[in-house]
């Protein structure tokens, strides 16, 4: 008798953590699909509901340190954070910098979903 009860708690436990992971990928689906680089010539802002998410803002950040002609990448402010890129105009354009918080964004693997960049002027 007790196996039974054993594998049936087992199997409910099993059921919790897969519906709250679920519950956690819907989360990060209903923050937005969307960043907004500001660019000025040599520095540019980066905003995104979906930096709410650690793990999304750490693989941002990481890919932006790791892009040519970035030379500093911090954030600012709070829920969410505000990503700020220092760059040479002469390696790296404003366009370059949101394919690549793009792309970053689109491999996180609890959220793959498309990532639109629009772009303003003043950041």
């Amino acid at each position: 008798m007790r196996p039974k009860i054993v594998s049936l708690a087992l199997l409910t436990l099993l059921f919790c953590v897969a519906t709250a992971a679920s519950n956690q990928g819907d989360q990060h689906n209903q923050q937005g699909g969307q960043i907004v680089v500001k660019t000025s010539r040599d520095h540019a802002v980066i905003q995104s509901d979906r930096f709410r998410c650690p793990s999304c803002l750490k693989r941002v950040v990481d890919a932006l340190k790791s892009a040519r002609g970035v030379n500093d990448v911090r954030m600012e402010g709070s829920e969410p954070p505000n990503v700020v890129v220092q760059f040479d105009s002469r390696k790296i354009n404003a366009r370059r910098i949101g394919l690549v918080a793009k792309r970053a964004l689109e491999a996180e693997p609890h959220n793959r979903a498309p990532v639109k960049v629009k772009y303003e002027k003043g950041g």
